[in-house]
């Protein structure tokens, strides 16, 4: 008899972000249904570290870093927006408006970056 058996070759880039994205899942599912259960908040934490890779791995492939460093910046200043607007916390909008004025001062030299950060914040 032969059998063919295919060896363990690892995890795919598609394998890896469908964990952590099921890992952030279950942090969210239990940040906000079952707060008292920290193994749902543990299993969450596996998320992180995997989406911090592909952003670094990003990096490496892009064709120009600071467009993508913007990308970056300007998809977290969306998600921030996003939560303090669930959250409710208003007075976080005058922080975000703060650190970006603080961002744009010493890059007024660089005229693409700080059309980009001027974007972000008319939508505050």
């Amino acid at each position: 008899m032969n059998f063919n058996i295919k060896a363990f070759d690892g995890l795919s880039q598609n394998i890896l972000k469908l964990i952590a994205a099921f890992s952030m899942l279950v942090d969210h599912i239990g940040a906000e249904l079952f707060p008292d259960i920290t193994a749902l908040r543990i299993i969450g934490r596996i998320a992180f570290p995997v989406f911090s890779y592909f952003i670094w791995e990003g990096s490496i492939y892009t064709r120009n870093k600071l467009r993508y460093l913007m990308r970056i910046f300007l998809l977290g200043v969306l998600c921030v927006i996003g939560y303090y607007i669930y959250s409710g916390k208003i007075y976080a909008f005058i922080w975000i408006q703060h650190r970006i004025a603080f961002i744009i001062r010493p890059l007024r030299r660089h005229t693409i970056l700080v059309s980009y950060v001027n974007s972000a914040a008319y939508f505050l």
